[in-house]
């Protein structure tokens, strides 16, 4: 009866937007909160009609604003974790009962299970010219440049420069306006998050507003808008949603209403358009929050009309992150039952708003080639290694890319002293006295300084660092961290500060002083467990500085090794997850900073790099104009 109840609201819903095009607007058009309204609607004609109308566009610009850092969210919820098991499992396996140790979520993970790993990163990367799969195939075919432009709508939890908790903004703020400044509609829509300013970010209301089921009920969602760097930015606004502190949770703790949260984002992405009046060509959605959009496409709006000729893409920044909710969330999602079963939304007796997504996305893409090979397996796929097998062919692995005019040591105004390719060795130089002189170091610009520029994470190896410091500081290096995360690693880290005073410095995370870190750096430590893109390695390179990282993910596709490849090389990689190990490439690090020009050619190398998204947002033209033919 609820699912019938609903069926009926939305008639009735459709019905009164054909009736009333021309309704009145709501409120004034000024930034702003808007005044205190009900959020949910009784599922009446009247109170759907009640709240719409025809919108009316504007927008403003704002220079870029220091973008808000979040509590980064947990992997699973405190109720319920990731499971890792086969997809295609036995019914009898898929009673298993999940797991609640937060560690869990992370793959197993030791010197040996490093090996592995890094077999499998060689195999992919020595195979990369193995036959292309269909997906592949099809892209090298569907796109010359010459096409019409495509509607994107892309949808996310997070971008920059709006709010950020990890890499995922990063690249959601810069695939919108990249694709966007190459002619492109996009359309972003993001939650209005507290955090957000509509007054600082220079945000217009659109007038008007328009109903999103949620369970038996119609939630009112409104939208706010800005053009940036020609993509429309959307932000869609819930008080009761998304009016408090963080994006997924709080002081460590998901959400417990995450389900409802992100169902509302998910529905309202599309909603949204149909507000608009502008079908999109592409959905674009990125990681479990929007994950079921494109089980919506499929079972939900598969005989509207207004995304007839829509088709769906997923990308999969962190697989770790599953969006995992009980059996009940899929009638409050909007989902027959019928279709709660193992190949499709049931995920060991749970709903998977990720699994949802990768079982009916038109592409599943992955940010990186070696992170697409990797989540097909036992160890890195947390469960979702037999889906993602059975979906190769309609998977690639993209890899990410940084704006190469924001990471540009040449022209960033972060940085005390600017330098180019040609002047990378005076410049780190000059950067490196002004950091010492502030922060009252031990001011010698001859010491090799290593840099860590992450989350303070057992992901990130940051265990395994705090065990080299102090050979570091024996051999007459420095370590500058920036950055925050889990307690026993910040305790560890302000222990050797206190220790070295002088040679060892911890800033938190932020934005700006980055850019310093990167410019001082000799060396990035990145001993990462796994890694599916890494944005940090590209970082360092653009700014002369040497990856010292392990081969996973995207560091094994974004790093060429000194070791084995002297005269291409711009990095280490660590052959073992041990100290031992470190400690060898570290020595190595340190011979090769002696050799002033040979350190010279090899920083000249790293900033020849081309990490920019100019091939990255091609390949994203060629997949959707492959989904469309």
């Amino acid at each position: 009866m609820g699912m019938l109840r609903i069926l009926l609201s939305l008639l009735l819903f459709a019905n009164s937007v054909q009736a009333a095009p021309m309704a009145s607007r709501l409120g004034s058009s000024a930034p702003g909160r808007l005044p205190a309204l009900s959020s949910a609607l009784t599922l009446t004609q009247d109170a759907a009609a009640a709240i719409l109308s025809a919108p009316s566009l504007t927008s403003g610009i704002l220079p870029t604003l220091s973008t808000p850092i979040l509590p980064a969210p947990n992997a699973a919820s405190p109720e319920i974790a990731s499971i890792r098991a086969p997809l295609f499992a036995p019914r009898a396996a898929q009673n298993a009962k999940p797991v609640n140790k937060a560690d869990d979520e992370l793959p197993k993970v030791g010197p040996s299970a490093l090996e592995a790993a890094e077999d499998l990163a060689e195999a992919i990367t020595e195979n990369s010219s193995a036959e292309p799969n269909a997906l592949e195939i099809k892209m090298s075919h569907a796109f010359d440049g010459t096409q019409k432009p495509l509607h994107i709508l892309m949808t996310a939890g997070e971008a920059n420069p709006y709010v950020k908790t990890g890499g995922l903004a990063d690249v959601v703020g810069d695939v919108a306006p990249g694709l966007a400044k190459k002619g492109h509609k996009v359309s972003l829509v993001l939650p209005l998050y507290a955090s957000i300013s509509p007054e600082q970010h220079g945000l217009t209301r659109i007038p008007g507003a328009f109903g999103v089921p949620v369970g038996n009920r119609i939630e009112t969602a409104r939208l706010w808008t800005k053009k940036e760097n020609g993509a429309d930015i959307f932000f869609v606004e819930h008080e009761e949603f998304y009016g408090r502190n963080g994006a997924y949770g709080y002081d460590g703790s998901d959400f417990r209403d995450n389900d409802e949260r992100y169902i509302f984002h998910a529905r309202a992405s599309l909603e949204a358009m149909r507000f608009l009046d502008t079908p999109p060509d592409i959905v674009h959605a990125h990681d479990w929050h929007v994950g079921l959009i494109p089980a919506y496409l499929k079972l939900v709006y598969n005989t509207d009309p207004f995304f007839k000729a829509t088709r769906s893409v997923l990308t999969i920044h962190n697989i770790a992150y599953q969006g995992m909710f009980p059996q009940h969330v899929v009638e409050k999602a909007g989902f027959s039952m019928d279709h709660f079963t193992f190949d499709q939304l049931e995920f060991y007796g749970h709903l998977s708003f990720l699994k949802a997504g990768i079982v009916f996305a038109d592409a599943v893409t992955t940010v990186s080639p070696t992170y697409a090979k990797e989540i097909q397996t036992e160890r890195f796929g947390h469960g979702l290694q037999g889906l993602l097998t059975h979906r190769a062919q309609d998977m690639v692995g993209i890899l990410n890319g940084i704006d190469s005019n924001f990471y540009n040591p040449q022209i960033d105004p972060r940085i005390a002293f600017k330098y180019g390719p040609s002047t990378v060795r005076e410049g780190k130089t000059a950067n490196k006295r002004k950091f010492q002189s502030r922060f009252d170091m031990d001011r010698t610009a001859q010491a090799p300084i290593f840099g860590i520029a992450s989350r303070l994470a057992h992901q990130k190896g940051i265990d395994l660092v705090t065990g080299i410091v102090d050979f570091i500081v024996g051999r007459g290096g420095m370590v500058v961290v920036t950055g925050s995360g889990e307690s026993h690693l910040e305790e560890k880290i302000d222990a050797l500060v206190h220790k070295h005073p002088r040679r060892v410095f911890r800033h938190g995370f932020d934005t700006v002083f980055v850019h310093t870190v990167y410019a001082i750096s000799d060396f990035l430590l990145m001993p990462s467990r796994f890694e599916p893109c890494g944005l940090s390695q590209m970082m360092a390179h653009a700014y002369g500085g040497l990856p010292i990282a392990t081969h996973t993910g995207g560091l094994a596709d974004s790093i060429i090794d000194l070791y084995d490849s002297p005269d291409h090389g711009n990095g280490f990689f660590i052959d073992d997850f041990t100290t031992k190990a470190l400690q060898t490439v570290i020595s190595n690090a340190f011979d090769l900073y002696a050799d002033e020009q040979k350190l010279e050619q090899v920083q000249r190398r790293a900033m020849a790099v081309d990490h920019s998204w100019k091939s990255s947002l091609t390949e994203y033209e060629r997949l959707y104009h492959a989904l469309l033919k």
